[in-house]
């Protein structure tokens, strides 16, 4: 059984930002609690479209065959890395 994200949000270049916790979550999965990647260049600081993955130390990437959809963590969250 497949989770229904019809009214999730789709991530896009700017949401969700990389400081917060957020509820994320792919076609034909379970949603996961992921924090977006970021790097900096040239002292710009830049989104990708990678997710970090606390409970299990991975990331997850979205590709053009596999969208992530996000939700706010109504509260907020905090965690120690």
């Amino acid at each position: 059984m497949t989770h229904d994200y019809s009214n999730w949000r789709e991530l896009t270049r700017y949401d969700p930002p990389a400081d917060q916790f957020v509820l994320i979550g792919m076609e034909g999965s379970y949603p996961v609690v992921g924090k977006r990647c970021r790097y900096v260049k040239d002292g710009n600081e830049y989104l990708t479209n990678e997710f970090y993955i606390p409970a299990t130390g991975n990331r997850i990437r979205q590709l053009k065959t596999r969208p992530i959809y996000w939700l706010p963590i109504k509260g907020g969250m905090k965690c120690e890395e």
